[in-house]
């Protein structure tokens, strides 16, 4: 197969279910996708002009929650006697995000895309987190095998119980994603997608 044939080329922004579009399209003729840790590495700017990125991204607090709990059931780094609660790590978060050893699970999603601007200039695809069974299924994918299609966004990402977070957790996380909110606002997306935002309701 040609370079050129495929269309789209998937970047998996960690903790957004990019999982999920990884192992439903890993079968596709037309979107390139990156396994392993390499997939991870694939920024806006790095797609070629050719070819239509596809992203999903996510609430920030939902996102830094989920990335807590998959460090903590293995203890990743130590991390339970680091951080022994999510509100501790979230509280420290500007220093986290930045551990070259395993950090990048924390980093903005901006630094993946940008910010809205450039993401509307590369004229990307991106779905929130909760939309990415509908997209997966609205997606004009050329099959090479159409039994080899697995995704499990909505048993991922369903309503399930998540590490609690303090208001100071929460109010440090808004501060150090605060591009991301931005970002996220700039696309238009609507409150009902932020969960720490309707707790409060």
């Amino acid at each position: 197969m040609a370079e050129f044939d495929q269309q789209y080329e998937l970047m998996r922004i960690t903790k957004t279910g990019s999982e999920s579009l990884k192992q439903a399209f890993r079968d596709t003729r037309n979107v390139l996708v990156h396994e392993g840790v390499e997939g991870h590495q694939i920024v806006l700017w790095m797609v070629p002009e050719y070819r239509t990125a596809i992203m999903s991204l996510r609430d920030p607090v939902e996102r830094f929650r989920s990335g807590y709990d998959m460090n903590a059931r293995t203890n990743h780094v130590g991390i339970n006697e680091r951080y022994p609660t999510a509100s501790d790590m979230a509280l420290d978060i500007k220093n986290v995000m930045y551990d070259m050893e395993w950090g990048y699970t924390y980093l903005p999603q901006v630094f993946w895309t940008r910010g809205a601007d450039y993401i509307r200039k590369r004229k990307a695809v991106w779905m929130m987190t909760q939309d990415i069974d509908t997209f997966i299924e609205q997606f004009p994918a050329e099959r090479k095998n159409v039994h080899g299609v697995h995704h499990n966004a909505q048993e991922l990402f369903r309503d399930k119980v998540r590490s609690e977070l303090t208001p100071a957790a929460i109010g440090a996380l808004q501060d150090a994603y605060a591009a991301d909110f931005a970002m996220l606002d700039e696309l238009g997306v609507p409150e009902r997608y932020f969960k720490h935002l309707q707790s409060r309701m």
